[in-house]
């Protein structure tokens, strides 16, 4: 045990210049365009003021510390009318932060440097020896605020800091009102007492064996050097230098990476159990009904009966045979759509095919949910259906609300958001249960007695009434399969056509096939007969290794304290599997970023994408285990019937003037999909 003083981050800022009477300024830098390599286009809007009104400086000394203290009094908008910056921050009306500026010279590691200004601050000589080596200063002498570009971190703290913390605060002062003066800045003088008075010490323990990683820093870890985009390839890049399995320390969470087969095997085979949970933070509670449902919900009971009761409707081949032909009849409408001669002039312009696929999967899940469907992509329910599911996505794949899931004591600042998060989630659940479920149930009641089951929802709602689950686990089973069923797979069906259209060797490969061993003998292409095609199954397993939709796999967690690869990995730990990098890292494939379907017909011929016989740990798209996606059972075969039947009818080519499809992505929290919907031509071929 030891104890340390510290002081406390919430908030990085910029300024734009300062006035001198203290009147705050309204900035506005130009917009900012910019590609980026793993998260392709990205616009930047101008910046805009989150708190308006008088501001003053004032310095604190305790002891030999000094601390320079940003103290405000928010005179507009006026106290009756509502300003959203302000609320959405927690900022009140009057209030102090300390300051501390950040060294332009030191841009950290990482994908966190502060608010990558293209133009950081230039300060004279006399200013910038302040800082020495070091990466923060007081903001003492106030002059450093006063240049353009200058990055500084607000620092405060909500009121029950120290039961979130487990701090025990030792006061000095002896209780005096006042132990801080107000040094005369920019022509105002006053006092004011410091945020809190006395010394901060903080408890800990050295939990010693942990895999390697940087060396991190209390309260925060790692958090400022490696930022909130821990994305697939930051991470496979710092595997090359701390190795196969590391630590980080996200603010008061534990994080291990995991980039090595045998390491994978192990977390999700070999200790399944040890690490079968999943971890929580403030968003997925939320979206989850604090873990009712069951991709998101800690391991053990719950969890299996959840996963028993959605398998018997959605998960067995069974089920795949029951709806093959609906599958296939929704797959022939897009073809037809796409035949129309009214949309030939669209067709020879292109189409962005992503907007009718999506209507084609919905109606899919939706017609083994609920025995209904979308009548077009106009349909008021189904444009209310993706707009709540988008914005689900969107807020729980953001990284706005990092800071106070890994740091308790700033969760205040995140109640703009996390109110957010609840509305939606409550007009989400009403519109799943008022236009579909209860639907389901008037049926059911309708002819209780002599009702069958014709839907999964039939089954979930008969083990409600069974007593087997809650109305609430039945409204979180739909939600699971709105998020993880649909999706996704949309994600891969982009990708695939995308390398399809930029590839037409492998186009010409996948025609011939179904050719020669199903139209020569008068077959069809249906679910039944994929496995007589293993170039366009090749195909598939090579557009998910290459773009895998869930990189990290969803996070694992190990409920008590554990062993992996040697070293101890504390209670609680968030567990991630790497997978992008396991079936990319150069040192286990061939060209690893060549689209290449042949690899899984020659030196791969092995490897399957399926959790049957022996698992390649390369290769888990869908990962495998206790935990793994359910999902592949009708993934797979739903991926090669849209490839196999639109290569069949139409060549694939880009827009006239384009060379290649851009195949870039983008990504959030979990997830990954191409950065930009794809415009494709679909040239129907002759008979």
């Amino acid at each position: 045990m030891g104890s340390r003083d510290f002081t406390f981050v919430c908030v990085f800022a910029s300024s734009f210049g300062v006035d001198p009477r203290l009147k705050s300024q309204t900035p506005q830098p130009p917009i900012q365009e910019s590609d980026t390599a793993t998260r392709g286009h990205r616009h930047k809007p101008p910046a805009r003021p989150v708190g308006e009104g008088i501001y003053r400086l004032l310095r604190h000394n305790p002891g030999n510390r000094t601390h320079t203290h940003l103290i405000y009094k928010l005179e507009f908008p006026p106290k009756e009318e509502k300003n959203e910056p302000q609320e959405s921050l927690n900022i009140e009306r009057e209030g102090s932060f300390l300051i501390q500026i950040k060294n332009p010279e030191q841009c950290g590691r990482g994908q966190f440097r502060g608010l990558q200004s293209k133009r950081k601050a230039v300060f004279p000589a006399h200013l910038h020896g302040e800082f020495g080596h070091r990466s923060f200063i007081p903001a003492d002498p106030p002059d450093l605020l006063n240049y353009e570009g200058c990055e500084f971190l607000l620092i405060s703290a909500s009121d029950d800091v120290e039961e979130e913390l487990g701090l025990e605060l030792e006061t000095e002062g002896g209780g005096e009102p006042e132990c801080s003066d107000l040094v005369k800045t920019f022509g105002e003088c006053g006092s004011a007492a410091p945020l809190f008075k006395g010394t901060w010490h903080w408890s800990y323990s050295n939990t010693s064996n942990l895999p390697p990683g940087p060396i991190s820093i209390p309260i925060f870890g790692n958090w400022l050097q490696v930022g909130d985009d821990l994305n697939h390839r930051f991470l496979a890049l710092m595997s090359q230098t701390y190795g196969r399995i590391f630590h980080l320390k996200l603010g008061s969470r534990d994080l291990v990476v995991v980039s090595d087969p045998e390491l994978a095997s192990e977390v999700l085979h070999g200790q399944g159990v040890e690490f079968g949970s999943r971890p929580r933070n403030v968003v997925f509670d939320i979206f989850t009904g604090n873990g009712q449902d069951m991709v998101f919900t800690i391991y053990g009971d719950h969890w299996r009966k959840m996963r028993r009761i959605m398998t018997v409707p959605f998960f067995t081949n069974k089920v795949v045979h029951a709806y093959s032909n609906m599958w296939e009849e929704e797959m022939d409408l897009v073809v037809q759509d796409l035949m129309n001669k009214d949309a030939m002039k669209m067709r020879a312009q292109g189409v962005v095919i992503r907007t009718r696929l999506q209507l084609m999967l919905y109606n899919i899940m939706y017609r083994m949910m609920f025995d209904c469907k979308f009548e077009s992509q106009k349909d008021p329910l189904f444009i209310q259906a993706t707009k709540f599911n988008s914005e689900r996505s969107r807020l729980a794949q953001s990284f706005e609300y990092n800071y106070g899931d890994f740091i308790p004591f700033l969760r205040p600042f995140l109640r703009g958001f996390l109110n957010k998060c609840r509305d939606l989630q409550s007009r989400r659940l009403a519109f799943f249960n008022n236009y579909f479920i209860e639907k389901r149930r008037k049926v059911m009641e309708a002819n209780l007695e002599g009702h069958e089951i014709t839907c999964a929802i039939d089954h979930i709602i008969e083990a409600e009434r069974k007593g087997e689950i809650s109305e609430e686990n039945v409204l979180y089973i739909v939600e699971n399969i709105n998020v993880a069923a649909i999706e996704t797979t949309l994600w891969s069906m982009e990708w695939a056509i995308a390398e399809l259209v930029n590839h037409p060797r492998v186009q010409r490969k996948i025609r011939d096939e179904i050719s020669t061993v199903l139209h020569d003998q008068g077959d069809s292409l249906t679910e039944s007969n994929l496995y007589k095609l293993p170039y366009l199954q090749a195909t598939i397993k090579e557009t998910l290794r290459l773009h895998s939709p869930i990189p990290l796999l969803v996070p694992h967690m190990n409920l008590e304290e554990a062993k992996l690869g040697g070293y101890t990995i504390p209670k609680g730990s968030k567990v991630v599997v790497n997978a992008w990098w396991l079936s990319n890292n150069p040192e286990w494939w061939k060209n690893p970023t060549e689209f290449r379907p042949e690899r899984f017909l020659e030196e791969e011929g092995g490897t399957e994408a399926v959790a049957g016989g022996k698992v390649d740990f390369r290769f888990l798209p869908f990962g495998v285990g206790r935990r793994s996606c359910p999902g592949i059972i009708l993934a797979l075969p739903i991926l090669g019937l849209v490839v196999g039947k639109l290569v069949s009818k139409f060549e694939l080519k880009a827009p006239h003037g384009v060379e290649k499809i851009d195949v870039s992505e983008k990504g959030g929290q979990f997830s990954l999909h191409i950065a930009s919907h794809s415009t494709v031509i679909f040239e129907p071929l002759s008979a």
